[in-house]
């Protein structure tokens, strides 16, 4: 029954949304607010506040700008199993902020290694920065082959006019909840807000 089910959704064909028709809601990611001592790490036109004790990991030239690895730093432990949590910033070739939406979107479906229901339970909005710009703030949740665990995740892309290249910043919470209840337990739509509000892009 486990195999017939995995088989299904497997099979499912995911069509992700472009940003077409997507409406502005006016909320405002304005200004860092995660707790204790805040440092900024910046790449390019990017500047990022996240709390001093979050560990940078090493950067390679095909990998993230930045990249930490933060359970239970940023999200608690869960009682019915472990949570891993990651945040990433990346950068993403486009020549508008939709199109690099639009390549983030598609991006999500290539990896075989992602099962995702049907519908594909993508949500969206459009945000402004703290420093004014408009943003893509993302959320979606699937099932990690390779980890056994089921994955809520949050993108912010942003595009930089000035460098005319996109970013996505992300928070992957890796965890055991199906029905991604967890979400709710923890806060973590709130957390992931916090989180982004910390970005600027200069």
């Amino acid at each position: 029954m486990f195999e017939l089910l995995w088989f299904l959704l497997s099979a499912a064909v995911v069509a992700m949304p472009s940003a077409e028709g997507v409406a502005a809601t006016g909320h405002h990611l304005n200004g860092p607010k995660l707790d204790g001592e805040l440092r900024a790490f910046e790449a390019g036109p990017v500047r990022l506040w996240m709390p001093a004790q979050w560990e940078k990991r090493a950067i390679t030239d095909a990998g993230p700008l930045y990249l930490a690895e933060v359970s239970d730093l940023l999200i608690p432990r869960w009682h019915d199993g472990p949570v891993m949590t990651t945040v990433f910033l990346v950068e993403h070739a486009g020549e508008s902020l939709d199109a690099v939406h639009d390549s983030v979107v598609r991006g999500y479906t290539q990896n075989p290694d992602r099962v995702f229901a049907s519908p594909p339970p993508l949500d969206k909005e459009v945000v402004l920065l703290a420093s004014g710009q408009k943003a893509y703030l993302l959320h979606l949740r699937f099932f990690r082959r390779s980890k056994g665990l089921h994955q809520s995740r949050w993108d912010l892309v942003i595009y930089s006019a000035k460098k005319k290249a996109g970013y996505f910043l992300t928070l992957s919470v890796q965890h055991t909840d199906n029905t991604f209840g967890i979400e709710r337990d923890l806060h973590l739509p709130d957390t992931a807000w916090r989180f982004f509000s910390g970005l600027e892009l200069q």
